[in-house]
């Protein structure tokens, strides 16, 4: 008797804290995946408009490096990017 029953499926975990503000606030700034990408490679970043869905569905690790860089080509402090504290939770268990 073959059994067609999956395994159940592990809980998918966020590699970044910034993901979700970092698309937040770059649709509050009216830039595009595409832009922001293009935004970043100016300022020495070789990163792509998929590397941009990737971080922020929290797919990607992102380096402090990268965040200054993120910050820089949104013009806000790189402190904004991170969720509040009583927000961390929320993002941390999602």
């Amino acid at each position: 008797m073959c059994s067609s029953a999956r395994p159940p499926r592990k809980k998918r975990t966020r590699k970044n804290l910034i993901g979700r503000v970092l698309s937040r606030i770059r649709d509050e700034k009216g830039i595009s995946q595409r832009e922001l990408a293009d935004i970043c490679q100016r300022s020495g970043w070789s990163i792509a408009r998929d590397t941009i869905t990737r971080i922020e569905n929290g797919q990607r690790k992102v380096s402090d490096y990268e965040v200054v860089i993120l910050a820089r080509a949104l013009g806000v402090d790189k402190h904004s990017l991170f969720p509040h504290d009583d927000q961390a939770n929320e993002f941390l268990e999602s």
